[in-house]
């Protein structure tokens, strides 16, 4: 008897604490992509200005799209 009780006490305790080291994967994966991806967005930042800076420099070119000429029905 008592070696049942051991052997549902650890079924269940293996139960409740199998997904724990996916859940820290996962956490772990997600803090180091957050990370690399944050990196990433700097290094993208490097040598812009504020869109205001970048629009004096000409550095941002607006398309001006016209619309078709209007048909006679």
């Amino acid at each position: 008897m008592k070696a049942d009780l051991e052997y549902e006490t650890l079924f269940h305790l293996v139960r409740y604490l199998a997904p724990v080291p996916y859940l820290v994967a996962l956490l772990l994966i997600t803090i180091w992509s957050y990370y690399f991806l944050q990196e990433d967005d700097d290094k993208k930042e490097e040598g812009k200005g504020s869109l205001e800076e970048r629009k004096q420099a000409g550095t941002i070119h607006q398309t001006v799209v016209s619309s078709p000429p209007p048909s006679s029905i």
